[in-house]
Formats: C-alpha cells, structure tokens, sequence
C-alpha cells in the first residue's frame, strides 16, 4: 500500500504504513462456509454476517457455547483472517503469539477453548493474567463473550484462601495471577495436573524471576498445551527469540507474528496520525544556575573518584560516564553509572577490610542522586525537580535509619541553593505564598503549556496523556484543574499502586473504577503512567506523550491506545536534544518488523 503524503513537516514517519486515508474495506467472505476449516467445522463453528447501523458489516464465530448478538454493543469473536490464522496453529499445539495492541490478542485463545470445552465439556483452562485488573477485564469479557454452560470464576490475592479450592474444582475456566496460583502450587491445594489448556497473558514475562517461569516449566513437563500472548516479541536479535520461543516449548512453524505495517491488519486499522511537538525551554536565569549547579557538583563528585585509593581500577568506567569539554562537565552517561555500582560492589566485596572502597559506594549513590535530580530538571522539569529533592529531604528528617547518602545529600551546600533558587523561582512582589508557588512552576512549564494548548484544542475528544513520572501527572492534573477552560473537563488519573510523596498510589479496585469511568464519557482526560500501557482496555481519540520514551514494548502499547475506534492522533512532546531518540526508537521498530516478516515468512514456507 503506498505511503501517505506527510504534509505537516512535525509529522514523523514511525510506522508508515499506519498513515492510511482512506481506511481499507474489511474483507467479507462470499461463501461464508467455505473459510471455515475442516476441524473448525467439526467444533461446531459457524459464521454468521451482519449488518449494523453505522457499523457497516460484521462477520462473527457462531457456536453454541458463545452468546448470540443482540445489539452491536455485545461481545463477540469477529472473523479475521489473520485470527483465523492464529486459531487454527492453537488448535494443533503450543503457540506464540507476537499481536500489537488493540488487534484482539486477547479473542484469540477464546476460540480454542470453544473447541476444547465442545470436544470434552470437563477440560480445564486457565488463563493467566499479571494483575488483578487485567484478571478481572479478562473474566468480564469471557463472561459476555460464553454462555452460561461455561462455568468461569477467578482467583487472585484478593480471593480468601480457604475458598480456592473449591472454585478450582468447581469452575471449568479459570482466570488469574500466576503468583496465586504458585501460592497454591506450593501448598498442593490445587491439582495443576488437571488443566488442559494454559494460556499466559504478557508473555514476554517469562524470563528470570517472575512466576511464569517456574509454571511454564510444569506445564510443559506435564505435556500441557500452551498459548502465550504477548505484543511485542521480546528485544534484541531473532536467535534471542528463537531462544525465547524454545523456552515455552513451541514449534518453529507455530508462531503468529504481526505488526502495525502487517498488510493483512490493515483493514481493521483506523487512522492514527503521529506528530512530534518541539517544545523550546523556557530562558530562566534561575533554572540556568539550577542546572549549572547539579553539574558542578557532578564534577566534584567526579573530582572524588579521581582522588580515591582505586582511581586506577575505575579510571576507564569513570572518564565514559563523566564528559567535559573545555575543562566543564557537560553530560553524565546515567546508563553506564548505574553500571558503575556493580563494579564497586566487587571492590568491595574483594576488599572488605578497606573504608576507602566503602567510600567509594558513598560517592556513587551521590553521583546517582544528582544525576537523577539532573534528568529531571532537563527531561521533565523544574516542579519534577522540587518534588525529588522534597522525597530526599523526607526521608533524611522521617525515616529510622536514613541512608547516609541521603544525609550527605540533601546538607550539601549547592543542593540547599537549588532548594533557595526554586522558592525564588518567577516570584513577583503580588504572589509569595506557598500555593503560588507551585502555580508558578507548574504554568510555567513550556510542555504543561503546549498540553493545555492542545486539550483546549480537543475539549470534545477522549485524551490520554502519558508520562513516564508520577511527579509529572501530579503536575499536569494540577495545571488543568487550574486553567479556564478546561476546568469543567472530567479529570482522572490513573497510577500504580505503590505509595509516593504527594500520592498513596492506586489499589487495583480504584484502577478499574477509573478505566470503567473514563471508558463510559464522550469525552474527557485520563492521566497515566506506564500502568495504562498493557492490557487494560482503553480507547481513545486522542493521546499526548509528555515525553519520548525508548522501549520498543511500551511504545507500541502506547500507540494501540489510540483509534481503535476512530481515527485519531498521537502529539509526542520534546525538548531540544530529544530528537534523537526518535533515532532509536526507528531503529527497534526496524528490528522488530525484521522479526515479524521471519516468522511469517517461515509459517509461509511450511504452508
């Protein structure tokens, strides 16, 4: 298909090929009957194609286990080729599943488990999901998507523990997280020995410590079938992903791998526009000296280092992650200080009688602190910065045992007159309160203006804005909450669960109470975090990224957000310097289409 004419220079050509005007027909089968494989037939599969008021055509899977349709609005499993495709590798063995977000992923395993329950109406699935909320938005789907024959409950952290047993053994279809059912595993209060079929939800979660790996490991020494689902293959070359797919015990011709440029995708695509927003700093003298004073105190951290008992082991690690220019500290590398810890950790380790190598970890976890505080200030902004060094100044006054870093920290001269230059910052002889200061930082963020440009511009759509920080959310809710007049928008937020300064976090229930909400309006705002990302079904018009992000995973679950329903548009925020990292960004998408087109090409090959 050829690529769409980019008028708008801000436009940025990161998956081409989703830039589609006009949107492809679905493809509506002449014969409906005759697509319908041999085996789908013997399962007692139908299609039935309908036609619904400003929804056009709609083909759906029919069988006796699955609800009828009464209203557009019902739950139902729609033919898709691709689907179709992904089905009927299910239904032969072991399958991987690589399906970008909003493509029904999700629909997928529900076919198999009509075929298995029709076969042998005693089987036992369980689907396993990472979190409560996506336990229970999987069981709510199934629950509209099954009739009533098929008896369906979950079990989480939330489910009493004398109960699960007894759900277990009552219910043919089983949702939840891995880590209760390990809980039970462990106990024996369950017999996994009885599932038939195993589905694991965020496949790509199987790797080191995480509970799926010790299930995947027994399900496959019990010669279970699996289903694993995941968005994104995992990062890095192909022969990583064949290792990947060798570890869940799946054939090399069993993999359905598809993304945003796939041709057989796009006609269930809608348009999706991406635009990146250069947004300029604004000139402060004062948050000129904030910066200026992280630097120089980076520099004597670095002059530290240089000083210390071991210059000579570290020299090399250190001149990589602090650069100058003309004598001045101008960037630390913060990746290759991370690093950094494990190296003096060894030196400690082999030097344990040493204090200078102790020392060494002191002046690390410094560095780490203000390049931290450094990041912010430069990626994020100067409320982003008041808020880290408020946490910093918490913990050296409230906790038992303050970590000595900390301490030294927050005393240290040049943090005590970024902490004066912040008080001091946009003050004016009219505002000096406490409140007005926060204001003025806050509408006084170059990005919280462009955001609040651009809501006004679309009071009348579903918005999502993401950030990569709390302190950022917190601070964009503040900004719309105070500007007119956007002030009479519904405003949610949507964050994790654990607790911050200036915010308890969010229990599952809350989280789920939100989408429910936001889901439910024509219009209005969600907030969010990375919690947004994956799995949780949101659909919007519009989405506002408050900064770029790196991972090729949650870039693209960031995008299936937007114009599953409708057309929509992305408006990716950055400050100068960023632009590279659309750079990277183009590169791991290259990766993974070269992914993609292996495994389709293999499976074509094999066909």
């Amino acid at each position: 298909m050829p690529r769409r004419q980019i008028y708008n220079p801000s436009q940025i050509a990161l998956f081409p090929k989703i830039y589609r005007e006009p949107r492809p027909c679905k493809p509506i089968p002449v014969n409906l009957d005759s697509v319908l494989s041999a085996e789908f037939r013997r399962a007692g599969f139908g299609l039935e194609a309908e036609v619904w008021p400003g929804y056009g055509h709609e083909v759906s899977l029919t069988h006796s286990l699955l609800r009828e349709r009464a209203s557009h609005n019902d739950a139902f499993i729609e033919y898709r080729d691709y689907l179709m495709q992904g089905a009927e590798l299910v239904l032969t063995g072991n399958t991987l599943v690589f399906l970008p977000t909003g493509l029904g992923k999700t629909y997928l395993p529900m076919a198999d488990i009509c075929q298995l329950l029709s076969k042998n109406f005693r089987a036992k699935v369980l689907f396993l999901a990472t979190t409560r909320v996506l336990v229970n938005q999987h069981c709510e789907l199934a629950r509209r998507l099954f009739t009533e024959k098929i008896k369906i409950t979950q079990l989480t952290g939330r489910t009493p523990v004398k109960k699960r047993p007894g759900l277990w053994q009552e219910n043919q279809l089983i949702f939840a997280t891995p880590h209760t059912i390990v809980a039970e595993m462990k106990k024996r209060a369950i017999r996994l020995t009885e599932v038939d079929l195993v589905i694991f939800d965020e496949a790509h979660l199987v790797t080191g410590n995480y509970p799926y790996v010790p299930l995947v490991k027994y399900f496959l020494a019990f010669q279970k079938r699996i289903i694993a689902l995941t968005a994104v293959p995992p990062a890095g070359k192909i022969s990583a992903v064949e290792k990947f797919r060798e570890q869940l015990g799946v054939a090399s011709n069993h993999v359905l791998a598809r993304c945003y440029n796939s041709p057989d995708i796009q006609p269930y695509l809608f348009s999706r526009q991406l635009f990146r927003v250069p947004i300029s700093y604004n000139h402060n003298l004062l948050v000129d000296e904030m910066r200026q004073e992280l630097l120089l105190l980076l520099q004597e951290i670095y002059g530290k280092f240089r000083q210390s008992g071991y210059a000579r082991e570290l020299r090399r690690e250190i001149e990589e992650i602090f650069i100058f220019r003309h004598g001045r500290l101008i960037q630390v590398i913060h990746g290759k200080l991370v690093r950094l810890e494990a190296t003096i950790d060894h030196l400690i380790n082999t030097n344990s009688a040493d204090s200078h190598a102790y020392a060494l970890k002191l002046y690390w976890a410094l560095a780490e602190k203000t390049a931290n505080a450094l990041a912010r200030l430069n990626n994020n902004g100067v409320f982003e910065l008041q808020c880290f060094l408020e946490r910093q100044t918490q913990e050296s006054l409230t906790a038992a045992k303050p970590k000595n870093s900390t301490l030294h920290f927050t005393a240290h001269p040049r943090i005590l007159k970024i902490k004066k230059l912040i008080g001091n910052y946009g003050k004016t002889e009219s505002s000096e309160s406490d409140d007005s200061l926060s204001q003025r930082i806050i509408l006084g963020d170059s990005k919280v203006q462009k955001i609040l440009e651009l809501v006004r511009q679309h009071q009348q759509q579903k918005i999502l804005i993401f950030t990569n920080l709390r302190d950022s959310l917190r601070k964009i809710q503040l900004a719309l909450e105070m500007a007119a007049p956007v002030r009479n928008l519904p405003i949610f937020i949507l964050t994790g669960q654990s607790a911050k300064l200036n915010g308890q976090g969010m229990s599952s229930e809350e989280q789920e109470a939100v989408r429910r909400k936001f889901q439910s309006l024509r219009q209005g705002v969600l907030i969010a975090t990375q919690i947004a990302e994956a799995g949780l079904n949101l659909s919007v018009d519009m989405a506002i990224f408050h900064e770029p992000i790196l991972a090729v995973r949650s870039y693209v679950n960031r995008l299936g957000r937007v114009a599953r329903d409708r057309d929509g548009q992305v408006y990716i925020l950055t400050y100068p310097g960023e632009e590279k990292q659309f750079f990277v960004i183009q590169s791991l998408e290259r990766n993974l289409q070269r992914i993609v087109e292996f495994y389709q090409e293999r499976q074509a090959n094999n066909n």
